[in-house]
């Protein structure tokens, strides 16, 4: 079989415009095949071949559409030109040579003359960047050599120029010829892009960091005066670390990760509450070099010191002070002195106080002693006062308490049984009096530390529970929409 004529036309329809129907990739060519002299009928393979001559040379792309259904000699193709780029990468001519083979046979036609591509005339229009006129401008003209294109839109004439005054590839600006966008290198020859607002103030930056190792940086503006809103340093000093700032008008967010420890992250005041910081422990300390005497009072009982701690939530404070007690002590009478940690400022608790004694029978004199005493209490959300607190008996003796150090510790979770500090002072020889611990006790205490731990663990997953079960209301409740109803 010999295939003699072939009569075709072709149009573009590939474009990367933003048009008012969707364009595709491919080149849909439409022609008429005859086979000796008569309309051909039946399936053809056909090669469309692109050349940079109308005779001669190699090929630059070649795409086989095998099966094409021809009926009556007409015919219809589609060629995906999948390196248009590359084949139409300049505006020299360019010719199309078919080969056809009728599908499932030997043998080839190479039909003659070859084509030339004439440019479709959405092909002309990306090529001018849409001008309004007839203008043969284009995007490489204003590139190279300072022309001007002028394109028509809804809002306004937008011009497309260089500007070697601002060290910019292209810049977009009004038919006030204010300046509304730039693309293009900064002094460095680094890549810019550049937005601005209707009062000519840039409000978007974006270009690679100037730092040594490269990166990128990009800064949003939060205000129409330019204040800097949002800063994102890729490569923060050449350190290859990355930094990012948010500020507002009295607050600020900073992230460093060039930074190691706390200064890595800095958030505004109070915008983390109890419950994102897991309740923490925390202490707070109080100490004092001075000398508080106390006084020689069978009733009275006198506040050495205080501390405050602030407890992001319920939980618990263990409460430790240390003292040195000089007692100044006159032999025939007895020296009391005793010392302890309590909720109170004016009494002492029932087994957090500590006894110094002088008998009668010790010599006149001043004696130091070493104290040190402690206490857990329950403690409430908010701030919960703890109090070093004195008792010097009657008598001709003196005491003073020196070198004063009263620290409290909050500590979220017990992990086992707590007995806290309740109720008014007993004095030491008026307390119940006991053996030493048996096997049985001990087993008794370790069973109760096993229950309060228990008891915690339940508490704990009970009030998440009631948190998942909240959160759940909330996302019922949010009018926002969920993914699956965008």
């Amino acid at each position: 079989m010999k295939i003699r004529t072939l009569a075709a036309c072709a149009v573009l329809a590939a474009s990367s415009l933003a048009v008012a129907q969707p364009i595709n990739d491919s080149f849909m060519y439409q022609g008429t095949l005859n086979d000796n002299g008569a309309p051909a009928n039946g399936l053809y393979d056909i090669t469309f071949q692109i050349h940079q001559a109308e005779s001669g040379g190699t090929a630059s792309f070649s795409k086989t559409v095998s099966n094409i259904e021809v009926t009556d000699g007409l015919f219809e193709a589609y060629v995906n030109f999948a390196l248009s780029g590359v084949v139409f990468d300049s505006d020299q001519t360019r010719w199309l040579e078919l080969r056809v083979t009728e599908a499932g046979q030997p043998g080839v036609t190479i039909l003659a003359p070859r084509q030339r591509i004439a440019p479709a005339p959405l092909a002309n229009y990306a090529l001018r960047a849409g001008h309004a006129d007839s203008s043969d401008t284009s995007l490489q003209d204003a590139y190279e050599n300072s022309e001007i294109i002028t394109v028509n839109s809804v809002r306004g004439l937008v011009d497309i120029r260089s500007s070697p005054t601002q060290n910019a590839g292209l810049v977009l600006t009004n038919e006030l010829e204010e300046v509304r966008a730039i693309f293009g290198q900064t002094v460095s020859d680094s890549g810019l892009i550049t937005l601005y607002n209707r009062d000519n103030i840039p409000n978007f930056r974006f270009e690679p960091d100037v730092s040594f190792g490269g990166g990128g940086f990009a800064q949003i503006a939060r205000n129409n005066s330019g204040a800097s809103g949002f800063i994102f340093d890729g490569n923060r000093d050449s350190s290859e670390s990355s930094y990012l700032g948010i500020q507002g008008t009295n607050r600020s967010i900073i992230l460093d990760s060039s930074i190691a420890g706390n200064n890595s992250v800095i958030l505004p005041l109070n915008s983390i509450n109890s419950t994102e910081i897991l309740n923490e422990a925390g202490v707070a300390e109080n100490s004092s070099n001075s000398s508080v005497s106390l006084t020689a009072d069978s009733v009275a009982v006198d506040n050495i010191a205080s501390v405050t701690v602030n407890a992001p939530s319920n939980g618990y404070v263990l409460v430790i002070a240390s003292m040195e007690l000089s007692a100044s002590h006159v032999a025939g009478s007895t020296t009391s002195v005793n010392i302890g940690v309590s909720t109170s400022a004016t009494s002492l608790p029932t087994n957090g106080d500590v006894e110094t004694r002088l008998g009668s029978t010790v010599p006149s004199g001043t004696y130091d002693h070493a104290v040190t005493v402690h206490s857990v209490f329950s403690a409430v959300e908010g701030p919960n006062t703890y109090h070093l607190n004195g008792d010097l008996s009657t008598g001709s003796a003196s005491a003073a308490a020196l070198d004063i150090q009263l620290s409290a510790i909050f500590i979220p979770t017990a992990y086992g049984s707590a007995a806290v500090q309740a109720g008014p002072n007993i004095p030491d020889e008026f307390t119940p009096v006991r053996g030493p611990l048996t096997q049985y006790d001990i087993v008794m205490e370790q069973n109760a530390a096993l229950q309060a731990d228990l008891t915690r663990q339940q508490r704990e997953l009970d009030a998440m529970k009631m948190q998942m079960q909240q959160l759940l209301r909330d996302s019922q409740n949010d009018p926002r929409p969920t993914p699956h109803d965008k």
